[in-house]
C-alpha cells in the first residue's frame, strides 16, 4: 500500500499540519525508530499498559517444554487487564517475549543455511512488518 492509498484510512479532522507529520513519519518507517517511542513515566504505577516491557516472565516456547524467564511485551488490552474492571471472570494477560534483533541476526548466521543478501532481506522484512510472526 502506498502512502497515497493510506490517506483514505485517516481520520478526517487532521490539520494540514499533522497530516504532513504523519505521512513524513511513515514515509521514513522504518528507519525513524529511536528512543522517543519509551517512556518510564508510569514505571512507578501499579497498572500495567498494552505495550508495556516486563522483565522476567515465563515463558515456553512448544513443543520445547522447558520454562524460561525474559523480558516481554503486553499485548492486552489495558483496559481488560486493569484489576478494577470487574467481570465474571478473571482476565489472562497475553504477552510475547522481546528479543534483541542483533543477536537474532548472529544467530541466523552462525546457522549458515542463508546467504547474507536472504539475511538482510529478512532482517528488513522484520523491521517493515512484512514478517506475521513477529512484531517490530
Amino acid at each position: 500500500m502506498n502512502l497515497e492509498e493510506l490517506r483514505i484510512y485517516l481520520p478526517k479532522f487532521l490539520s494540514a499540519e499533522s497530516e504532513k507529520e504523519l505521512f513524513e513519519g511513515l514515509k521514513d518507517f522504518p528507519t525513524n525508530i529511536n528512543s522517543r517511542f519509551y517512556a518510564s513515566k508510569f514505571s512507578q504505577e501499579d497498572v500495567i499498559y498494552q505495550g508495556d516491557g516486563i522483565k522476567n516472565m515465563l515463558v515456553i516456547n512448544l513443543p520445547d517444554t522447558k520454562v524460561k524467564t525474559t523480558n516481554c511485551m503486553v499485548f492486552s488490552n489495558t483496559c481488560d487487564i486493569d484489576f478494577e474492571n470487574l467481570r465474571f471472570f478473571t482476565s489472562q494477560i497475553v504477552y510475547a517475549p522481546i528479543f534483541n534483533l542483533e543477536k537474532y541476526r548472529q544467530m541466523l548466521i552462525v546457522a549458515g543455511n542463508k546467504t547474507s543478501e536472504q539475511l538482510e532481506a529478512h532482517i528488513n522484512s522484520i523491521k517493515e512488518q512484512k514478517i506475521t510472526q513477529l512484531f517490530y
